[in-house]
């Protein structure tokens, strides 16, 4: 159905368009040159192609779909291709809310709020940092066969006074304004205080931003603090996002065997789950 779902938009769209899968059941196109009126076009046609589209399920019954879509556009709408993207994600939920098979943009409050949702979050990144309210939450990772806890993984927090604050509303914003390696040290840093304090000897997993890969100083930081806390390389895992690892590949290898030879071990963070590179 996917493949057959991506054939209708490959041959619908207009030659210059960029069509993907983004994952999962998810696709985007970029829509170079086109306005607002041009894009709503491409879009309907799109989906009520996608509307006539019947697939044969493995028992012979008809299976048909039925497509939802957003639709933000540069410059009216945000002017970086993050903010477009999100804009328009945001759009098609909204299509899907309203009764699917349908095409929603976005109005001057919607835009407008995004703007104000950024703001915000960099707000909170800001107070974060200097109110010194980033932490470390420690997930216990389970063995499917005893039930026996086999190490943790560390996950970023804002506790702020009014609210905890998960890593997803931190982390692009961070990364944005170039503070993402900071609060990686910083979590890293107070998970190893921790895992001293209690004398655990488990595995220890430690998510961080692919960002870090440019920045020399971060393995040299993962290394010193490691040492500092007296915490074996050994029981660390450095997890990387799947989506992310191509684009580095090169300095991730660099890494992995930088760290490596310490003994640090790596893991695909969430693999399997919707970015198949």
């Amino acid at each position: 159905l996917l493949r057959e779902a991506a054939t209708v938009l490959r041959t619908n769209a207009r030659t210059e368009d960029v069509v993907a899968r983004y994952g999962g059941d998810e696709f985007a196109i970029i829509a170079s040159g086109a306005d607002a009126e041009q894009g709503y076009l491409v879009g309907t046609r799109l989906i009520e192609a996608l509307g006539r589209l019947t697939v044969s399920a493995p028992d012979g019954s008809p299976v048909k779909i039925a497509a939802s879509m957003g639709l933000a556009v540069f410059p009216d709408h945000a002017t970086t291709a993050k903010d477009l993207f999100r804009l328009a994600d945001s759009m098609m939920f909204r299509a899907k809310a309203e009764g699917k098979g349908r095409i929603c943009l976005p109005d001057a409050g919607d835009v407008q709020a995004g703007a104000t949702t950024t703001s915000e979050s960099s707000r909170i990144v800001q107070r974060a940092l200097a109110e010194d309210r980033i932490v470390p939450y420690f997930q216990p990772i389970v063995g499917v066969r005893d039930r026996a806890i086999i190490g943790h993984e560390v996950l970023l927090r804002a506790v702020m006074p009014e609210r905890v604050i998960a890593a997803g509303e931190l982390v692009e914003t961070a990364e944005t304004m170039g503070l993402i390696t900071r609060l990686d040290l910083i979590v890293i840093e107070k998970a190893f205080a921790k895992v001293r304090e209690r004398s655990y000897a488990g595995l220890l997993f430690l998510n961080f931003s692919p960002k870090a890969l440019i920045y020399a100083e971060f393995m040299n930081s993962v290394r010193e603090l490691a040492r500092r806390y007296g915490i074996r390389p050994t029981n660390v895992v450095l997890e990387i996002t799947e989506r992310q690892t191509v684009r580095n590949l090169t300095l991730l290898e660099r890494f992995m065997a930088d760290l490596g030879r310490d003994g640090f071990g790596f893991a695909i963070d969430d693999f399997g789950s919707g970015y198949c590179s």
